[in-house]
């Protein structure tokens, strides 16, 4: 039997062979995607709580207090539940500055650099770890885990004490591209006559507990409080895949909507939000309410409206019905 190569197939064969592709750094890379998800978060986020919380400090800008209750009391929250926002400690820098090791447990990116470097350094073959979790077994991750919440001072002394930049390399990126699409957001709905009552910034307790990046009052006097979370790309759709499936859909008006691109997913903490924006750095958004009028389960579209933001953890296309939409601008 005769198998057919193609040009860069032998190419990429005879480096191989020859030494320029080490195996060790495609197994690596393979291994980085692999873990590079949300579902990180389920396993990494206590272990690391456990490495960070005894180097934190109570929140230091008690000169900002007034203004946080203040603003607290104005979204409905009551005196108890101010106090318990309040009651946050983060970790701090040399010069008392809050440091984003603080959100090494939210960032996937920044986890796996993490997760791989440990791998690294026991001398795992990281080609095989690829091919357990490939195989649905998680075990190298979970032993990792578990040894992290018995010895955090360990691994605090020999990686996030020492490489505090390496590990909120990805972090301090998206933080970048999340002030600039929050700039959108607030330029795009003050264009509308809408008013800034607050926008977050980095070690905000109202952000880190309520996850609300913006609060705006509208002009009928109507209290926005936004999430935003940045996209790849927003594109209008003449039909959803849900129309295309024959499913009978009543509470469907108007046919199409959008599709959404995310390279990470996206994962709301929606209990204290009332608005969701998805923004792209091109400028494209959209501003939804927590309705979505088809509801899909797994696969499969349910002709039943739900209280819930339109929204995928995974990453791809996701799609968001016209019924959800507040505001959209699509160049």
């Amino acid at each position: 039997m005769k198998i057919l190569l193609t040009e860069n197939q032998f190419e990429s064969l005879m480096k191989k062979h020859s030494g320029l592709i080490n195996e060790s750094s495609d197994c690596e890379k393979d291994l980085f995607d692999k873990i590079n998800n949300w579902r990180l978060k389920a396993i990494f986020k206590d272990p690391i709580n456990k490495i960070v919380k005894p180097h934190a400090k109570k929140w230091t800008e008690h000169n900002d207090r007034k203004k946080y209750e203040d603003v607290l009391t104005m979204i409905g929250k009551n005196p108890s539940e101010i106090d318990s926002i309040l009651d946050m400690s983060f970790v701090y820098d040399e010069g008392g500055n809050w440091d984003r090791i603080n959100k090494l447990n939210t960032n996937y990116s920044d986890t796996a650099r993490f997760i791989i470097d440990i791998f690294k350094d026991q001398g795992k073959n990281l080609c095989d770890i690829y091919k357990n979790l490939s195989d649905g077994n998680n075990s190298d991750l979970t032993a990792i885990a578990r040894d992290m919440s018995l010895n955090p001072t360990t691994y605090w002394d020999n990686y996030l004490s020492l490489n505090r930049e390496k590990y909120t390399q990805n972090n301090k990126r998206n933080s970048m591209m999340g002030d600039t699409t929050e700039k959108i957001v607030v330029d795009y709905l003050m264009g509308k006559g809408w008013k800034l009552i607050y926008q977050s910034k980095e070690g905000s307790p109202i952000d880190t507990k309520l996850s609300i990046d913006i609060i705006m009052l509208s002009p009928d006097n109507k209290i926005a409080k936004i999430q935003v979370k940045t996209v790849g790309t927003i594109k209008q759709v003449e039909f959803t895949p849900c129309e295309k499936n024959d499913v009978p859909l009543t509470n469907k008006k108007q046919p199409g909507g959008y599709s959404v691109y995310t390279n990470g997913g996206i994962v709301l903490r929606d209990t204290d939000i009332n608005l969701v924006a998805y923004v792209t750095m091109s400028g494209n958004l959209l501003i939804l309410r927590k309705y979505s009028p088809v509801t899909v389960v797994g696969n499969k579209c349910v002709d039943t409206p739900a209280r819930q933001f339109p929204s995928s953890p995974k990453k791809g296309l996701f799609f968001v019905d016209h019924e959800s939409v507040v505001f959209s601008k699509i160049k």
